[in-house]
């Protein structure tokens, strides 16, 4: 169907560390998951083909497997980055980046009919909206960039109502306080407060199921573990599937008592308990939590409820700190990955412009004061972590 006249074609899109959602909207059309290759996310994967050309997707992840040195499987944590080594090919990291988002606008702008007038962009609370921005131009007339947190925390937030959300992404933790207008106020958000940290997030925590299986695979160790340069394609590949195999270990271990990860040069799977997840990850969920509480005191508002999204959000172990400390009903969204997606098409999404700076609009929309940014919590991270460089490729 194509786009009704008057009625243009937005796209937000969450350009994740691992994964990339879009929502998009036009006509009569309810907002919708954008669909690519029949799945409602897309892996944030980059791969340079033999023609010199981007593959992105899950055709970025299946040919990789093959062909590790030329995978980048997460842009996004290469964003502060002015370029990658892709095989023997040095590539812009905007336009690794690009190639992600122009996916997503060319299976919208297939589906409506006619190109992505205004797209949105999430990013996260305090880094990453210029550089990402510059990777977009000329994908859409108009672009705006809403922080993650802030669209997460708009997401079906009621006139009047007040919400804490914790985005526990795969690259990054943030945190933010939001409140929506009264009934009887012109329509917008108000951001009271919002924190980030940039090195912590689920790739950490996948990390830490690594270093735990390796920890009992000595023999594997010496050839997987570490930050060591290789160009070595078995090497790149095996640590590949370690990392993916660590991944699905996690996300098991948020419904199951236990969990089986493949090490690759061994015969039996290293048998993972979610009782030695919590423990390997208590001190990462230790700062996201400070992090939450750091954001409520500075806001200052009672709230009417913590919202947990992002695909970490599922462990239990991160559920249950705020609850054991706050005096507020904390709530894990219940299809956590595309909160922030429909979030931002809310707050850009009407005529009014949304009140409250960090969002940023495009065009001249005023601003309103800025709200508090809340200091990162005290809590130091492991030595040697800054932003994370996995040695998965």
């Amino acid at each position: 169907m194509t786009a009704a006249r008057g009625s243009p074609v937005v796209l937000a899109v969450d350009f994740g560390t691992t994964n990339t959602v879009g929502v998009a909207r036009w006509g009569h059309r309810r907002p919708s998951q954008v669909v690519v290759d029949g799945a409602p996310s897309m892996p944030s994967a980059v791969l340079l083909g033999h023609d010199g050309s981007l593959i992105v997707g899950q055709d970025a992840l299946r040919l990789g497997r093959a062909a590790a040195a030329r995978l980048e499987p997460r842009p996004k944590s290469r964003l502060d980055e002015d370029a990658v080594l892709l095989g023997d090919r040095t590539v812009d990291v905007l336009d690794a980046v690009r190639a992600v988002l122009a996916r997503l606008c060319g299976e919208v702008a297939n589906q409506a009919g006619t190109p992505v007038e205004h797209l949105v962009l999430t990013h996260p609370a305090d880094w990453g909206a210029v550089r990402l921005a510059r990777a977009a131009t000329g994908l859409a007339a108009r672009t705006s960039l809403v922080p993650e947190p802030v669209a997460a925390a708009a997401a079906g937030l009621p006139a009047g109502g007040t919400r804490a959300v914790l985005d526990f992404g795969g690259g990054t933790c943030d945190a933010a306080v939001v409140r929506a207008a009264g009934p009887d106020a012109a329509p917008g958000n108000s951001v009271l407060a919002c924190a980030g940290l940039s090195d912590l997030g689920g790739d950490d925590l996948d990390q830490r199921i690594v270093d735990f299986v390796l920890g009992r695979s000595p023999s594997a160790a010496g050839r997987l573990a570490g930050i060591v340069s290789t160009q070595d394609i078995k090497v790149l590949r095996d640590r590949l599937l370690l990392r993916e195999d660590a991944r699905t270990a996690k996300e098991l271990l948020s419904r199951h008592d236990l969990a089986r990860v493949a090490v690759p040069g061994l015969d039996e799977p290293v048998v993972v308990r979610r009782a030695d997840f919590e423990r390997i990850v208590a001190a990462d969920l230790e700062r996201a939590a400070t992090l939450l509480a750091g954001v409520l005191d500075t806001a200052g508002v009672p709230v009417d409820e913590v919202l947990l999204v992002g695909g970490s959000s599922r462990i239990p172990a991160l559920g249950e700190l705020p609850r054991d400390r706050l005096d507020v009903p904390v709530t894990n969204a219940r299809e956590p990955e595309p909160m922030a997606a429909f979030g931002a098409l809310a707050v850009t999404g009407s005529t009014e412009p949304t009140a409250a700076h960090p969002v940023a609009l495009a065009a001249s929309a005023p601003v309103a004061s800025a709200p508090v940014r809340v200091p990162v919590p005290a809590a130091a991270p492991p030595a040697g972590r800054g932003r994370r460089r996995w040695p998965s490729c």
